[in-house]
């Protein structure tokens, strides 16, 4: 429960609170180090993951072009048009999931205020 974690957030926090300066700045700087390496590990797997993610890109975007182009009434220079058209914005579509799946998995800068704490 959410009390419960308080609860346990808040007895960590006293216990922290009652460590010798030194032993705190220990701490501190221990867990800033292993966020650093967390951080540097998640970067590592994205690249690694990234020609997946360029598959499941390709797939999206034929699974689209599909869609927008399979309507059997469809004339045929209107499913042209959108197919050249999906192939014109691709790219950018392409950087911007792609940019937006980096922001979730990595940290940004603000996400470090609360060292100690946390």
């Amino acid at each position: 429960s959410a009390a419960g974690a308080l609860a346990v957030h808040d007895a960590l926090n006293s216990l922290f609170d009652k460590l010798p300066a030194e032993q705190q700045e220990a701490w501190v700087k221990q867990k800033a180090r292993l966020r650093e390496q967390t951080e540097v590990a998640k970067a590592k797997i994205l690249d690694m993951s990234d020609p997946v993610v360029d598959r499941l890109l390709d797939k999206l975007l034929a699974t689209a072009k599909k869609s927008a182009t399979g309507e059997p009434d469809l004339p045929g220079w209107v499913g042209r048009i959108y197919s050249r058209v999906l192939d014109g914005i691709w790219p950018d579509v392409r950087m911007e999931l792609k940019a937006g799946m980096q922001g979730m998995v990595l940290r940004s800068k603000g996400d470090d205020a609360d060292v100690a704490a946390s």
